[in-house]
């Protein structure tokens, strides 16, 4: 059975957490890179380079031209009699027991992973983190750290990827504010120029972090997970930025929502909903 990896870090990390769980249960997966290789999103498959995770350890399938142009024709084509898709409504344990030879979709839930918990969190330990981001993760940790992730890019593009409005993170940020005493936030985004021009409105203390471009981005992540609370987008890349975050007494705000249309919610219980104009 092979595991179709696809998109950008933070759902080939979902992906890749059903891949320990599949190995667990005995059932061998393989790691399909064809999609990401096919229609490369953001870095293309990162997770070796980004974490202690070794390549030569992982079974994957990604290699020649063949391989990388037949594969995800015919996946598409013949979708239904050679895949089981994920249905983004519901979770479905089902997904441990099929026999098709694919198994195709993003896994956004921590239920998929819950056998794994611990060695999901041992297996996306952070690689090549500099001095630079090394120490604006030790200032995050001895203060009261906030990030905001605003992620406004690619989700522009397509109505389907509704952007979180300012609504919602004001509303975060009161939340915030009220809740912690001297918050400071940092803020990461796709989009710096209008995320500067948001936040000089918003009458708190902050810093947009704006080093980490390109192949770099990943280290955004590290820093997100070194703050004592989070106000995540969307996204599944801000997801896994609170979800690794290990402050005893975080609060991670969310949006009520994730995706226009869909009422599956994606994130853990504890999180707190907050109200977004547009989704």
């Amino acid at each position: 059975m092979q595991i179709i990896f696809t998109d950008g870090l933070g759902n080939e990390m979902f992906q890749y957490a059903l891949y320990l769980v599949m190995r667990k249960k005995g059932r061998n997966p393989t790691i399909n890179c064809c999609m990401i290789s096919w229609n490369q999103v953001h870095n293309g498959f990162e997770l070796c380079d980004d974490f202690h995770i070794d390549r030569d350890n992982l079974d994957i399938v990604a290699d020649g031209k063949l391989i990388k142009h037949i594969t995800p024709l015919a996946i598409n084509r013949f979708q239904r009699l050679l895949c089981f898709k994920e249905n983004v409504e519901v979770f479905n344990p089902g997904v441990f027991k099929t026999r098709k030879p694919f198994v195709k979709g993003y896994w956004q839930d921590e239920r998929y992973f819950s056998e794994v918990k611990d060695e999901v969190r041992q297996s996306f330990r952070f690689r090549g983190i500099d001095e630079r981001n090394l120490a604006l993760g030790q200032e995050m940790e001895n203060r009261e750290s906030v990030s905001i992730h605003i992620r406004r890019g690619d989700y522009l593009k397509y109505s389907f990827w509704q952007v979180c409005d300012p609504s919602y993170f004001k509303r975060a940020i009161e939340y915030i504010r009220s809740k912690v005493e001297n918050p400071f936030f940092y803020v990461f985004s796709d989009d710096l120029e209008w995320s500067a021009d948001f936040m000089k409105d918003t009458g708190v203390d902050y810093q947009i972090v704006d080093h980490n471009r390109g192949k770099e981005s990943y280290k955004d992540m590290y820093l997100m997970t070194k703050c004592h609370h989070n106000i995540i987008a969307n996204s599944s890349f801000s997801w896994w930025g609170a979800w690794l975050g290990d402050y005893r007494d975080k609060i991670v705000l969310r949006p009520r929502g994730w995706m226009k249309g869909y009422k599956k919610d994606p994130c853990p219980a504890e999180w707190i909903c907050v109200d977004t104009d547009e989704l």
